[in-house]
Parts: structure tokens; sequence; C-alpha cells
């Protein structure tokens, strides 16, 4: 599902598996969370993450690109920029 407000859009993928009890209240799990970037930024990321030590994997799908990594509180993140880039 695509939420958008003006070009801002947030993906929201859900998770597969079935519903997960929470105390006292069903709540569907989340697959990744995904925010649209820039080329500049999508860079940027590659190099801060990089200069932070931490692991990220790059995918080139059919009409984006995406970087996807862990949070601190291992969920998983993705950068997507339609600003194909080749060069890396």
């Amino acid at each position: 599902m695509m939420l958008c407000a003006g070009s801002t859009c947030l993906a929201l993928f859900p998770n597969d598996e079935q519903t997960v009890k929470h105390e006292k209240v069903n709540t569907v799990g989340m697959r990744h969370i995904a925010f649209r970037v820039d080329k500049f930024n999508f860079n940027k990321a590659q190099i801060d993450l990089t200069n932070l030590g931490k692991s990220f994997r790059v995918l080139e799908h059919e009409n984006c690109n995406s970087i996807y990594f862990d949070d601190p509180s291992d969920h998983t993140i993705e950068l997507t920029t339609y600003d194909l880039i080749r060069e890396r």
C-alpha cells in the first residue's frame, strides 16, 4: 500500500505471516518500511551506512534501485530511488 502526500510517499508492505498477539490487541507484523529518496541521498545513504559500519544490500529492480538495512530495533528499512543509478 502506498500513502502519499504530494510527492512524498510511504510504502507499507504487509507481513505474510499470521496475525501476532501483542498483549490484548491483535496486530499485523511488518515486513519492512520503505522511503523514496533522490539519487543524491541514495548515494549519501550508502556512504553514511558504510562509515557507520552498518551492513546493507543494494538491489536493482526493474524501475528503481533500493538499499535494505536494519534499524537498531531490527526493523528492515528500504531506501528507494527511481533516479536509476548504474554507476557504483
